[in-house]
Order: C-alpha cells, then structure tokens, then sequence
C-alpha cells in the first residue's frame, strides 16, 4: 500500500496492525471461522478487515457460505468490532450490488466500488457510492475514487461519465444538506 502513501509497517511493528494472509482453499469453512475466533482472542481487535469476502463463495454449498459469514458477522457485531468486507464483482456485472452473499440485512453500510467507463474517452474510472447506511444521512451520487501518489480521493463525477443516476444533482448540495444533518444530530 506504499504505493498509494499508505505505510502498515510501522503499526505492524507496534503491535496495533496485524495483517494475516490464508487461501480460501488451505483448509474448510469452519476451520476458517475457528482461526477468525483464534485471531480475536489473541489480538483483541477494534476493526477487522476481510478482503475479499466473496473467496469463500467456491469453498461450499451456498448455504454453508452464508451461515458461515452471518456467524462471521455476528462474532465481530457481538464482540463490538467494526468490521470491513470487501466483494469482487466481475466489471461486466449488471447489478451494482451483485456482490451480495446473502447477508445485506446484516450489515449496516454497504459502499460498492466499480469500474465505469467515460463516456467522451472511453476511460475507464472506478466509481464508489453507497447502497445503504443505517441510521446515517448519507450521499447516494457515484463519485471517482481515485488511487495515485498522493493517495485516496473521491471527487464528483463529470456529467457525461456513466452511471450517474441523476446528472442535474450537485455534490455541492449533497455536502451542504450532509452539513447541515450533522449539525441536527448535534442540536445546532
């Protein structure tokens, strides 16, 4: 992640970051949910991160998978850990959210990120928005996220890139009513 200005080795080396790296196929299902258990009592984590969650898809029938992540989910819920799933989506997917595993109802914000295509160049750009936020206001405009040097920006998207639902809609405006809810929220 240096790449993109992001350094884990000095938090690696303090103890605060712990990066584990195993196959779907090294070993089953439950085996993978024993060592999820193992890893908390040991490192007593505040977030975890799964990346992808959609590799487990080929190591079972579809409802193992899905029992297996909802026990997942509700391991890291119920010990109070935020947690962080990632899903690949082929980039021809119809379906934005087709990265589902049957879960949605358990998790409290989903962001997908996927690849579009400008309309004038033909570039291809990779654009995030959120399908859901419990209990958040929340902006529902695909944004450019953009990985260089400098690191991770989001930016509004141009009026002729596609997948923009509603091309009249602003960032602006979305920032200034996300203002001015926080501001609520806190009883300005």
């Amino acid at each position: 992640m240096s790449s993109i200005s992001i350094h884990f080795e000095p938090m690696i080396k303090k103890g605060l970051l712990k990066i584990v790296s195993t196959r779907p196929s090294f070993f089953g299902l439950e085996m993978h949910l024993l060592d999820l258990y193992k890893l908390i009592v040991e490192f007593k984590p505040k977030a975890v991160v799964i990346d992808p969650l959609t590799s487990l898809i080929g190591e079972g029938e579809q409802r193992e998978i899905r029992s297996m992540i909802t026990r997942m989910i509700d391991l890291l819920k119920s010990n109070g850990i935020t947690s962080f799933f990632t899903s690949l989506v082929s980039s021809a997917a119809q379906n934005d959210t087709s990265g589902e595993i049957g879960v949605s109802s358990l998790i409290d914000t989903w962001i997908v990120v996927r690849e579009l295509e400008e309309d004038v160049s033909k570039k291809r750009i990779r654009g995030l928005f959120i399908v859901k936020s419990r209990g958040t206001g929340h902006d529902s405009d695909v944004h450019k996220l953009i990985l260089s040097d400098d690191g991770i920006n989001l930016m509004p998207m141009d009026g002729e890139s596609t997948g923009i639902a509603n091309k009249e809609k602003k960032i602006d405006k979305n920032v200034v009513e996300g203002q001015k809810l926080v501001k609520q929220d806190k009883g300005e």
